[in-house]
């Protein structure tokens, strides 16, 4: 028999999926408060009793995903012993995670409208930039790269993949488009490394 805690759990692990799937399949405007609580089967006062709001509740699905992004990009990049590299292969391996329909639909699309802009960049700061200003910063101590701030250069990136994935998602050849993003992408980062060779 499962524990109360369990049920807490099981209940908080139900909203978040639920609300996981009416977003990428219904959008933002079919993913009320009452249609997941309906599908869910979960009363009013349970899911109020994990989040404050439905925005909250939103933000921890665009968190989520967020981090699947990112950890399956970090997998298909083996590392090596250049942090710009590292950074270069995970950004255009996390790029084509990003123009996948589901993920873009989370992350680039509803998220940010369920969520608003602030919001996402909290979120961001913490997860994409956190790990990008890392990979900048080894590289920077490494001699890879001459940059006065890590931040801002890693803020910049992020800006570049997060519209080349728009751009990708609105071409009619997808392909095409990907592969103009990595051109561009490849050689931003040559000329972090140009200005120490």
């Amino acid at each position: 028999m499962a524990t109360q805690e369990q049920r807490k759990q099981a209940t908080r692990k139900s909203l978040i999926e639920t609300a996981t799937k009416l977003l990428k399949s219904k959008g933002i405007r079919g993913t009320t408060t009452r249609s997941i609580l309906e599908t869910a089967e979960v009363s009013r006062g349970a899911m109020y009793h994990h989040f404050d709001s439905l925005e909250d509740l939103m933000a921890v699905v665009y968190e989520n995903e967020s981090k699947g992004a990112i950890t399956r990009a970090l997998k298909k990049k083996s590392p090596n012993e250049s942090p710009i590299e590292d950074l270069q292969g995970t950004c255009l391996a996390w790029l084509d995670e990003i123009v996948d329909t589901d993920v873009a639909t989370v992350l680039l699309i509803e998220g940010p409208a369920a969520i608003g802009w602030e919001r996402c960049k909290i979120i961001e700061a913490e997860q994409s930039l956190a790990q990008l200003n890392s990979w900048l910063k080894a590289s920077k101590n490494k001699g890879e790269i001459c940059i006065e701030s890590t931040e801002l250069v890693a803020r910049i990136i992020n800006a570049i993949l997060t519209e080349s994935a728009l751009s990708i998602l609105k071409s009619k050849g997808a392909q095409t488009a990907r592969d103009d993003a990595e051109f561009v992408f490849k050689r931003l980062i040559s000329g972090l490394k140009s200005s120490v060779e």
